[in-house]
């Protein structure tokens, strides 16, 4: 007595292939592409400040810091810097400054004191 050799059918092929084979497949490119990208490549993908300096050493991860000429005003500095950057004010340190040099030459003209810078 002989047995046949059962023979599946090819719609169960392509069943396997159309279910199993390409979801993995697309999945494994997708895992592959996603975790290797640069998050300060692409401005969707951090979210630092706009003037911020972004750094990633590893994909996927990545460190904002606010620029030179700039301060940290984010709401967790520590946890998360360079979320939000204001450009630094000098106006007040150097109006003050003036202000004192000329108070200090004022005075000085007052006493009858020669200023010589």
């Amino acid at each position: 007595m002989m047995m046949k050799m059962m023979a599946f059918p090819s719609s169960f092929l392509q069943m396997i292939i159309f279910h199993l084979i390409i979801p993995l497949a697309l999945l494994l490119f997708f895992f592959q592409t996603s975790s290797g990208a640069n998050p300060c490549q692409d401005y969707s993908l951090h979210d630092c400040d706009a003037v911020a300096e972004c750094d990633s050493e590893q994909p996927g991860f990545f460190q904002c810091k606010c620029p030179r000429g700039y301060v940290d005003v984010s709401p967790d500095r520590r946890r998360m810097p360079g979320r939000k950057c204001k450009r630094a004010s000098l106006t007040l340190g150097i109006g003050l400054n003036l202000q004192r040099r000329l108070n200090h030459h004022q005075n000085m003209l007052n006493l009858g004191q020669r200023i010589c810078c």
